[in-house]
């Protein structure tokens, strides 16, 4: 049987991202200008208000984009096998036989884990979740999520990667651009690996991904550059 999220569900998901995504850009614009300043450039009104239309233009992209994929997500359940999917993003399934334990963290869903490192989450607020919880405690004991601080190290390692990148254009001295310019290469070079050996992002998508490589070599040419002197 399939299960969706319902529509009201879909825009509160669609707000809790748009709302992260605007702070994360808001946090790059503001971090970009400092970087042009600094550099005694003085933006005309013009480019700055193009950057503003190209900001609001990529949220409105967002928007719909979200949209149709959490109207698309689908949890698909039998006797034997779990699966979730959204189309162009991701897909991820596990048998009954495979399931090595399954979590529940309250407020956000289940999360069924395999013996092969794949997870299929179950958002809480998907249609028929209790449904669902009902036919996987038969399956395994449902345990109380151990408490996860994986949401905040993300996000500290996403603003990290952007205030090393910041610091490499913004100083000059080798000794300190060139190990940051390095850690942030190497971070980023990790974590496509990451995005390219997971067995649960579609191929698309990590295609999409590779657009990663436009600030590593940005980054590197800053080095570089900066080794030169």
């Amino acid at each position: 049987m399939d299960y969706r999220l319902p529509d009201d569900a879909v825009k509160r998901l669609i707000y809790q991202r748009i709302v992260r995504m605007a702070i994360t850009y808001a946090f790059i614009f503001a971090i970009a200008m400092l970087v042009v300043f600094s550099r005694g450039i003085d933006p005309s009104p013009f480019i700055l208000g193009f950057l503003g239309v190209v900001y609001a233009v990529m949220i409105v992209i967002a928007i719909f984009k979200m949209r149709r994929q959490m109207a698309a997500l689908s949890i698909s359940l039998t006797d034997d096998t779990i699966s979730m999917a959204v189309p162009g993003l991701l897909a991820s399934a596990v048998r009954r036989d495979e399931v090595t334990r399954i979590e529940e963290r309250p407020g956000q869903g289940l999360a069924v884990h395999g013996r092969d490192k794949r997870v299929v989450g179950v958002p809480s607020m998907i249609g028929g979740y209790d449904e669902i919880r009902a036919a996987l405690a038969q399956w395994r004991p449902i345990e109380p999520a151990v408490p996860s601080r994986g949401a905040w190290k993300r996000t500290l390692i996403v603003f990290g990667v952007i205030a090393g990148w910041s610091a490499t254009y913004l100083l000059d001295d080798p000794r300190l651009v060139i190990p940051i310019g390095s850690l942030v290469v190497i971070g980023l070079l990790g974590s496509l690996v990451l995005i390219w050996r997971s067995k649960m992002l579609e191929v698309r998508y990590k295609l999409l991904m590779l657009m990663v490589l436009m600030p590593v070599l940005a980054i590197a040419v800053r080095v570089i550059e900066v080794a030169r002197r």
